[in-house]
């Protein structure tokens, strides 16, 4: 995993802090730590031998690896993140821990980290997680972002590879607004007179699904990257002098519309549904009416 970048590897400064989890035992922190360690390796089966350390709300980064990787994590690893202390047996069960999370935490054991980053996306809603999408993303060499799986329904797949250097921008030269922070003097050969015409909008969202009039002399240069089927990327450079939103919530969530699957509240009919008051006057699928007034009877 040599030229991955994050945060938690000291790359750049994370846009904010994790803001769950207050001490190792903490299930955010461990999920934190977890996401991390499946990044360098676990997801391959190859976990790996480091230091962590922890700083009051901002979580869990890797201080030091030592270049070895193992089938399954250390066993005082895994106590620490479950009990809070390596001494304790790490098999011994938490005293509030749910069959869920016991679950989880045996996989773990034999080496298997998936349960834990399915868990991801239960313990957290939706905000929570577009939040830590800053926090926790990772990006390799070829400008590819990583992300723990329950993170990675938030950013669509098209947009996961972006040229070098543009998604360690968006990740983290973030004011705390997630709007994106000017570096260096404003690119001179732009035509800033029309690019500004264009007001705020035009540079906030992360995927344009049209290139407006004044950037069509850019395609095929640094400053727009096409996505076949998908629209334009502006260069987050270009978009930081208008200021516009780097991944931040406000910008993950125009991506993708409101889902249950994405950790969003239900909306009728099917909160009717969940709740059991479903009326004459909730309008449903015409295949669905017979078996769900069978189901709530």
């Amino acid at each position: 995993m040599s030229g991955l970048r994050a945060p938690w590897l000291g790359s750049w400064k994370a846009p904010w802090e994790l803001g769950r989890g207050r001490r190792w035992g903490d299930s955010s922190w461990a999920l934190a730590t977890l996401s991390q360690a499946w990044l360098l390796g676990g997801r391959e089966g190859r976990w790996p031998q480091a230091t962590w350390k922890v700083g009051k709300n901002r979580g869990p980064w890797v201080e030091a690896l030592t270049g070895t990787w193992t089938p399954r994590p250390d066993p005082a690893w895994v106590a620490l993140l479950r009990h809070g202390s390596a001494a304790i047996p790490a098999e011994r069960r938490g005293k509030r821990e749910d069959e869920l999370r016991a679950w989880c935490w045996q996989a773990l054991l034999e080496g298997d980290g998936t349960p834990w980053m399915s868990l991801g996306a239960v313990l957290l809603d939706r905000p929570t997680r577009e939040r830590w999408v800053a926090v926790l993303g990772a990006v390799e060499e070829d400008g590819a972002l990583r992300l723990p799986p329950f993170l990675e329904a938030l950013v669509p797949a098209f947009l996961q590879r972006l040229p070098p250097g543009w998604w360690e921008t968006l990740l983290g030269s973030l004011d705390a607004e997630g709007r994106l922070l000017p570096q260096g003097a404003p690119p001179v050969e732009l035509p800033w007179s029309e690019l500004l015409a264009l007001g705020p909008a035009a540079f906030e969202s992360l995927v344009l699904p049209e290139l407006p009039s004044a950037f069509e002399m850019l395609p095929g240069t640094r400053w727009v990257h096409p996505l076949p089927g998908q629209g334009f990327v502006l260069a987050p450079s270009l978009r930081a002098w208008a200021r516009g939103f780097g991944a931040c919530p406000t910008a993950l969530r125009e991506l993708l519309p409101a889902a249950l699957a994405l950790g969003d509240p239900p909306t009728s009919p099917l909160a009717e549904i969940l709740a059991g008051t479903l009326s004459e006057r909730t309008m449903l699928p015409e295949a669905w009416t017979e078996a769900v007034q069978s189901d709530l009877a």
